[in-house]
């Protein structure tokens, strides 16, 4: 590499670096001369035309050799919001690789998550099921057959990468049917049952450069840096400090995880059909945006907005910058979606977009300050917190057709949505959704527990706990649910005894009798439930 080339990498930022071909194409020479073939294909595949992608390997000697069958890709992103989606009407451009799949294949803008959180929402999208189902243990009950589980009945290999969610991770049963499965969590003290995330990177030291940079963040927004000070009575570099070190909630982001995902597929070589689970935490609070399409925001304004949001009293700080924060959520949300970008890229040039699944959607969404809410819980079912994307993209979602993707639809039907255009065989008796094949106009139901079924250990500290429930969570938490009935949307909360009827902004119907709403989805909710009649009649 020419010495030019090699000076210009010096200190060059990762936005710098996605954001200006020339110092790329360095970056690309430099990786391939170390050997580091993961890393460098992630630049290659990052370069938009495909012409360009293969004249730059022949340029390197790459020759991309895959011999995989069928390649299913289920991308679950934390807290991402359908409505922020360019492909379902949003006016800022935030999902042009996402709008590209969907173009291709089935989006259905009106899905709905099956809870307000990650902890109950989860066994919905990887099991087709309601929380309520796990009785009175946070763990995967044994009984219960999970996605992977299907899959690798039908033969195929199965690979999970999870950005540190702990709330779906191993120690919970979450790699069960999965021959790899890396969720970046360690045990932290197993005679107490509980365990932590890894996160190293929060203690990595500022160098004199980020520091200085930082200095001159806090002159060049002297508003933001007033009330900061204000209040977190820091200021200087005692403040700078602060700002650098506070780092990611969740330090692994996209661009960690999808050149996982690309390495998997550039080194194994066998004919196995493949199955790849990746959950991406980039869109989850605090959002940390290393760059983005839309534009970044400089580290000093991303403190201030995550420390106004993560409480009341700070989001009366916000102001006038409340908008500011939807900026900062859509900046992420871009670039979680140029990484799907880079995933697609390179199935494409693998050649195996023909025979290729690939699923986006999200757990649940997360309220942006609408009322004055932010962010989620389980004891929530707002519109914003429940309807999430849902795309099926690639050769194999052509068996969805495209009928009726309009109608609502859960993300129950996920799972067995997937074995079924995998003709993977039926889906297991404790799913209880249904292939999304199937236009037949649906109901969409979805509970949530709060009160006792947090996971945070009572010191409120980042560590999470396997300890079970007194009893199945139907009988020792507070309940709340909904039902989406073509344009309504009724919640029950039955802890605080009230009941809401929002019409829904799609075309208008007639207004449904909430009484029967409210008898037919306690009906419905009574009828999923899945529990060993030993567990249902604990007290």
């Amino acid at each position: 590499m020419a010495h030019d080339e090699s000076a210009a990498l010096q200190g060059a930022t990762v936005r710098e670096l996605m954001s200006r071909p020339a110092l790329k194409l360095a970056k690309i020479r430099q990786l391939n001369e170390q050997g580091r073939a993961a890393e460098r294909e992630y630049y290659v595949c990052s370069i938009p035309d495909a012409q360009e992608r293969a004249a730059l390997r022949r340029e390197l000697g790459v020759t991309l050799h895959t011999a995989a069958g069928r390649v299913v890709v289920l991308i679950t992103v934390e807290c991402l919001r359908a409505d922020h989606l360019s492909c379902n009407g949003y006016p800022r451009r935030t999902s042009a690789a996402i709008d590209a799949l969907a173009a291709g294949g089935v989006n259905f803008p009106r899905a709905y998550a099956a809870a307000g959180d990650t902890a109950q929402s989860a066994p919905g999208l990887l099991m087709s099921t309601l929380y309520q189902n796990f009785g009175s243990s946070r763990r995967i009950p044994p009984e219960m057959t999970t996605l992977a589980e299907a899959l690798c009945a039908a033969g195929f290999h199965n690979i999970a990468f999870n950005a540190g969610q702990a709330q779906a991770c191993r120690f919970y049963g979450y790699g069960r049917g999965f021959d790899e499965f890396s969720d970046f969590i360690i045990p932290q003290d197993a005679r107490l049952g509980v365990f932590a995330d890894h996160t190293y990177r929060r203690l990595q030291p500022l160098s004199e450069q980020e520091l200085a940079a930082l200095l001159e963040d806090c002159q060049q927004h002297p508003d933001i840096y007033k009330v900061l000070v204000e209040m977190t009575g820091f200021k200087g570099m005692e403040l700078a400090q602060r700002v650098g070190g506070c780092g990611r909630f969740f330090p692994y982001g996209a661009a960690d995880i999808i050149p996982c995902a690309l390495y998997s597929l550039l080194e194994d070589g066998d004919r196995r059909d493949r199955f790849y689970w990746l959950h991406l935490m980039d869109v989850h609070e605090n959002i940390t945006v290393p760059w983005s399409p839309l534009g970044s925001f400089a580290p000093l304004e991303q403190f201030f907005l995550n420390q106004c949001v993560a409480d009341p009293m700070g989001r009366s700080a916000l102001g006038a910058r409340a908008e500011k924060y939807q900026q900062l959520y859509d900046s992420a949300v871009a670039y979680v979606d140029a990484h799907v970008q880079v995933l697609c890229n390179l199935l494409s040039d693998l050649g195996l977009m023909d025979r290729s699944l690939v699923c986006l959607t999200a757990d649940h969404g997360q309220e942006l300050l609408e009322r004055g809410v932010f962010g989620h819980a389980a004891d929530r079912m707002a519109e914003g917190l429940v309807h999430v994307p849902l795309v099926f993209g690639g050769g194999l979602a052509a068996g969805l057709g495209g009928g009726a993707a309009g109608r609502p639809v859960s993300a129950l039907d996920v799972a067995p949505t997937i074995l079924d255009l995998c003709d993977a065989g039926p889906a297991p008796q404790s799913f209880l959704g249904a292939t999304l094949r199937d236009t037949h106009p649906r109901r969409v139901y979805g509970q949530g527990f709060y009160d006792g079924a947090e996971h945070l250990v009572p010191d409120g500290a980042r560590r999470f706990r396997l300890t079970p429930f007194p009893a199945p969570v139907r009988d020792c938490c507070k309940e709340i649910h909904y039902c989406i009935d073509s344009a309504w949307h009724f919640v029950r909360d039955l802890g605080r005894g009230t009941a809401e009827l929002h019409r829904l902004a799609v075309s208008p119907g007639p207004q449904p009798d909430a009484a029967l709403m409210a008898r037919q989805t306690e009906q419905w909710l009574e009828g999923a439930c899945r529990l060993p009649r030993r567990e249902r009649q604990v007290g």
